[in-house]
């Protein structure tokens, strides 16, 4: 079992005092369980589906799992993984209703329960990287589209929906971190977009696993994930391992 590494960012911090200044003791009590209730359900998908994870960190409203593997692990097991914490939340949730209803969780608690939970639950299906949101609808764009044109378009999807986000909400402390952090990710992932496929590619060199999926490509800018290639280069045709070693070598 992977080794559990969990991480405050400094905006949690920031959270936690203006909570603590205006007497919120309860609030940040149910804002962390269920933060940290959503990132073990990732981290158990993790151990279920052997992906080593790399930290947990917890930021205001949510926390993001980050995985310490290769870019390309089967894409059934990264909805699993991504899915997980909104059921595992949800489920928490639940408990929390059997409890209320059964008169043992105080009706006050129960209702900031029942806010910051479906708070949370939207705002992570929202379709803005890292949420879950976009990383359930990423694995649909992969089966779909070629690696490199997935990413182009989790960036375009995420700038539109963060546009959206910033015009439409009130304004306040806790918008203006959550809004920032989200910015910082999208820009990292803008920047590292080339970084990101040629590791892939170095990856597919380097493990040269072979996938049931088969498809021709006439580009190295071309290749899927879970997928072997048939690369046409020069009016020949390469396989995949040759092609790549050519460009590695």
């Amino acid at each position: 079992m992977s080794k559990l590494n969990v991480k405050l960012h400094y905006t949690y911090y920031i959270l936690i005092i203006s909570f603590l200044l205006t007497g919120q003791f309860l609030n940040i009590i149910i804002i962390t369980m269920l933060i940290l209730v959503h990132e073990l359900g990732h981290y158990m998908a993790c151990v279920i589906t052997k992906i080593k994870v790399k930290e947990i960190i917890i930021y205001p409203y949510g926390g993001i799992t980050k995985i310490n593997d290769v870019i390309d692990i089967p894409l059934g097991s990264e909805f699993i993984i991504s899915i997980s914490g909104i059921i595992v939340q949800s489920l928490f949730y639940l408990g929390i209703f059997i409890l209320y209803r059964n008169n043992i969780v105080r009706e006050y608690s129960y209702l900031l329960f029942r806010k910051y939970h479906y708070t949370m639950l939207i705002f992570n299906l929202v379709f803005i990287y890292p949420l879950d949101g976009i990383k359930i609808l990423n694995v649909f764009i992969n089966k779909i589209f070629n690696y490199r044109l997935s990413n182009i378009i989790v960036i375009v999807i995420s700038i539109v929906n963060i546009v959206v986000l910033f015009f439409c909400f009130k304004f306040n402390y806790s918008y203006v971190m959550i809004v920032s952090v989200l910015v910082s990710y999208i820009i990292d992932y803008v920047k590292n977009i080339n970084y990101i496929y040629n590791r892939f590619l170095l990856e597919k060199y380097l493990y040269r696993k072979i996938y049931k999926r088969k498809r021709i490509i006439d580009n190295k800018n071309k290749m899927y994930r879970n997928t072997t290639h048939l690369v046409k280069y020069n009016k020949k045709y390469y396989k995949e391992d040759d092609f790549l070693r050519k460009i590695f070598d």
